[in-house]
């Protein structure tokens, strides 16, 4: 039940990431989806994972919703607060986008383990929020630097 939920949301997130229009070139897009992946899945899961602060499910199908939800929601997610905070001009709106995205993805953690995807041992709430929020402060400093490459790149041809 969880699989068909989960792939119905990210199938609505992927569809509405494809039809709205992004400010972003298709290299920052590429680039964000893998620095997010390797932050999120290398890093921040192998880290909770080998703390034992967080478990995963034993069935298969339902780590199988967790796997396409991390893989597509969340970095669509990422991309779509870079694209959000690049057509902002005030660091007052960055700041309320960036809130927003912490709390949207502070709660759909706590949907993962509402419905038993993942079950927090040694995990409080404030430990969502700062990791979300380092994540996306990581992600986005590597885009800020990566931005600057292929403006440096593209102003040379």
């Amino acid at each position: 039940m969880s699989f068909a939920a989960y792939l119905s949301l990210n199938l609505m997130v992927a569809i509405l990431f494809a039809v709205v229009p992004k400010r972003l070139h298709m290299f920052e897009m590429i680039f964000l989806w893998i620095s997010m992946t390797f932050f999120y899945q290398s890093f921040f899961a192998a880290l909770t994972i080998n703390l034992g602060w967080i478990t995963y499910t034993m069935n298969p199908t339902d780590y199988l919703a967790l796997v396409v939800n991390r893989l597509i929601f969340i970095p669509l997610f990422i991309i779509w607060l870079a694209d959000l905070c690049k057509r902002a001009r005030s660091y007052i709106l960055k700041s309320v986008y960036t809130v927003i995205a912490v709390l949207t993805l502070s709660f759909m953690q706590y949907v993962t383990v509402w419905t038993g995807l993942i079950k927090h041992v040694h995990w409080q709430i404030w430990m969502t929020i700062v990791s979300w929020l380092a994540l996306i402060i990581l992600v986005m400093a590597f885009h800020k630097g990566f931005q600057r490459v292929l403006k440096r790149e593209l102003e040379l041809d």
